[in-house]
């Protein structure tokens, strides 16, 4: 059962997972003095809302697991399979802006997320779908080039943000180009 905070609480919390995307993005081995500090609260409050580094990190990751999915069925409700594709990549393109150093922050999952794999299959099957009824989807596409393609790019994409490009310039380059080399 999912805790209900507090008004204040919530935006406390609110605050202290933005301080942590924030101080993990300058630093990436960043500890909980340093992200107390970014957020403005003493390190109780801090250690009230998490425990630990790790279920901190928990936190950021389930919170662009949220907008991984929020993206996908926002590409599945667009009809048009080259908004569908745009709409899905840029929107994961911010999140992953928002959370681009959560790699470096802390080790990978053995196995992806489960729910947002689910979500991503779904948003890249009725992509697919789209696009052959349409007959705009380039030869010799299927779902793990699909896949393949949008990693790949997501992934330069996010280095370059990483770097210091603007997200509002590199998210729409990204979404673009993936289009192009899936549809016509």
């Amino acid at each position: 059962m999912a805790t209900v905070l507090r008004s204040d609480a919530q935006r406390t919390h609110e605050r202290i997972l933005h301080a942590a995307t924030a101080e993990l993005t300058v630093d990436p081995s960043a500890g909980m003095d340093a992200i107390a500090q970014r957020a403005g609260i003493g390190r109780a409050t801090l250690y009230r809302h998490f425990a630990t580094r790790d279920e901190l990190i928990a936190a950021l990751r389930e919170l662009f697991l949220d907008r991984v999915e929020a993206a996908a069925e926002a590409s599945i409700a667009e009809t048009d399979p080259r908004a569908a594709i745009e709409v899905f990549i840029e929107a994961i393109m911010r999140a992953a802006a928002d959370t681009c150093t959560l790699t470096e922050a802390a080790p990978p999952e053995e196995a992806p997320d489960s729910r947002s794999q689910i979500a991503i299959d779904r948003a890249i099957t009725t992509f697919i779908d789209r696009a052959r009824k349409t007959d705009r989807l380039h030869e010799g596409i299927d779902a793990e080039w699909v896949f393949t393609v949008g990693k790949a790019l997501v992934n330069a994409g996010a280095r370059e943000i990483a770097l210091g490009a603007d997200v509002d310039v590199i998210a729409p380059r990204v979404a673009a180009t993936t289009a192009n080399a899936l549809v016509r």
